[in-house]
């Protein structure tokens, strides 16, 4: 329940970003050397520690999320990789790292490192954001549904799918009152 409460959350987040038109400098096309699209066998070949388990998806299907313990730079992070599609052809479409709060300065400063300036920053929210032509990124240093610090680096297809999942939800909702 909480990675569905998350896909909305991280849905909403990124409605306005979807209309920009500024790109991050480098485009992520995975995380580490797990490329986007890859199958929950990849993912637990090279992550054997890796849980994965189903999550609430659409009506039709579940969705996968395999989880697991890593580092970025010396921060310990919680890894989500969230695969989504048909049940046998299922792939890795967001990556979500859940951290500290106080170490959402060190996070941010990997992220920018790595892919470059945010393209929108909100000093408010303590939030910085990433716009590619085919992926989105975040980092913010608290996430009312963990508590904690949230980074997500996202296909845009994934992003235009969870919306829609919201959508679709809200109308079953209407019919069921």
């Amino acid at each position: 329940m909480r990675l569905v409460s998350m896909a909305f959350m991280i849905a909403n987040l990124f409605a306005l970003l979807i209309v920009a038109s500024a790109r991050a400098a480098e485009e992520p096309t995975g995380f580490r050397d797990i490329p986007f699209g890859a199958s929950e066998a990849q993912i637990r070949e090279r992550l054997p520690t890796a849980r994965c388990l189903s999550v609430a998806g659409d009506d039709q299907h579940d969705d996968v999320s395999c989880s697991v313990s890593s580092m970025i730079g010396h921060v310990p992070v919680l890894v989500f990789f969230r695969l989504v599609g048909e049940p046998m052809q299922r792939r890795m479409m967001n990556v979500t790292l859940s951290f500290k709060s106080e170490d959402f300065g060190r996070i941010s400063q990997a992220m920018t490192d790595r892919y470059g300036p945010p393209t929108n920053v909100s000093e408010q929210r303590e939030t910085l954001r990433w716009v590619g032509a085919q992926t989105l990124m975040f980092v913010t240093k608290s996430s009312s549904t963990f508590g904690k610090g949230l980074a997500m680096i996202a296909l845009r297809e994934f992003m235009e799918l969870a919306e829609k999942r919201q959508k679709e939800q809200r109308e079953k909702a209407k019919k069921d009152l």
